[in-house]
This record gives structure tokens, sequence and C-alpha cells, in this order.
């Protein structure tokens, strides 16, 4: 498949605009990048809430097994202990709690800021790249199998505006109905040109039927 025109010039253009999207797609992929680590960093209160929630858990729950150990009176002291133990369990999963939507909210913040601006500009560059690459295959495929000149022109007829067509002839509908050979291979010309094939030698030889005569230069 064809991705680019033969035709330097609206080969270059594709290429800037190829490059122009490459960069917005890397300029918005860091933007999301940053708005994400940003966020990230309001994570840091709640792992210390986890971290410190955890650790006096596991103070408060070694104490209530030391006191309990206390013969008559374990099980009446170490209640308190084991109370606040349960207490100190509470705001550990409310930080783990905390940390895990500050993480989901970076993620989905980011990929947001990133995704948005980037789909914007890559399905419209993909769609024309896309439509580009078939049509000027199927013009390739009609040069390759030798298909008249009137079928090109033709195309051109359907295709091209009407401003274009009235500057390779006035007539050109009535011009092509009549056969008239210089309207019919200009009209061909313009719409290989307008699809970006390049009408090199072996197809010119093949389009003016075999003469090697030069078709008239049409609409770059």
């Amino acid at each position: 498949m064809t991705f680019y025109a033969d035709l330097p010039a609206r080969r270059t253009r594709q290429i800037l605009a190829d490059v122009g999207v490459l960069l917005w797609v890397v300029l918005w992929v860091r933007a999301g990048l940053s708005v994400r680590e940003t966020i990230l960093g309001a994570m840091a209160p709640a792992l210390q809430l986890e971290t410190a929630g955890e650790s006096l858990q596991g103070s408060l729950g070694a104490a209530a097994e030391r006191v309990g150990a206390i013969p008559l009176l374990g099980s009446t002291v170490a209640g308190p202990f084991e109370s606040a133990a349960d207490a100190a369990e509470s705001v550990r999963r409310a930080g783990e709690d905390l940390a895990a939507f500050v993480e989901r909210t970076a993620l989905l913040t980011g990929l947001a800021t990133a995704l948005v601006p980037v789909l914007l500009a890559l399905v419209p560059w993909l769609v024309i790249r896309v439509r580009f690459a078939r049509r000027a295959r199927a013009l390739q495929a009609l040069l390759s199998t030798g298909e008249p000149l009137e079928l090109l022109a033709l195309r051109a007829l359907a295709t091209q505006p009407v401003t274009v067509l009235t500057r390779v002839s006035p007539t050109a509908a009535h011009d092509w109905r009549t056969g008239r050979r210089d309207v019919v291979e200009r009209l061909a010309e313009l719409e290989l040109r307008s699809a970006g094939v390049d009408l090199t030698a072996r197809h010119r030889e093949g389009l003016a039927g075999g003469t090697g005569e030069p078709l008239p230069r049409g609409t770059q």
C-alpha cells in the first residue's frame, strides 16, 4: 500500500503532517505522564497514614498479647488494647483505600489528558492517510492493468471540482463524451496527480497508447 505521494511537493506536505502528528502525540503523552506524577504526589499522606496505622496496630496488638498473659486480670486489661488495635487497623485500611483512590485518579486523569487530544488529531490523520493510500493504489492498479484513458478521465469528471475541470476545458464533459483526445488525456493526468500518482515515462507511454508522446501537463 502506498502511503506517500510520488509528487515531491505533496510528499513533503505529507511527511511534515506526519511529523507534526508525531510531535503532537509525544507532547500530550508527556503531558499525561506529568499530570499523573503530579497527582501521585498527593498519595504520600495516604501512604503515611497507612504505615502509621499498620505500625500502631502492631504495637497495640503486641501489648494486648503481653497484658493478656497476666493471670486473672489479663483479659480485662487486654480489652482496651485490642479495641485500640482494631481502630488502628481501620486507620490502616483508610490509608490504603485513599492511596488506591489517588493512584486510580492519577491513572485515569493522565490517560484522559493524553488520550483526548491524541485521538482528536490521530483519527482524522489516519482517515486521510488511509483514504489517500486506497485511492492511490486504485489508480496505480488502473495504470498497471492498462485501463483506457477514458476511465481515468471519467473519474476526474466525477471527483474533481468544477473550477478545476473548467481549467482543463470549459466543456470538459462534452469533450469526454465526444472523445476529444487531448482533453481526455489531461483529465486522466489531472485525476492521477490529484491522488499523488506521478506519471513516469512508462505510465505516460502506456496512457498515450504506446506512442511515446508526453501527455499535456495537468494541474498538480
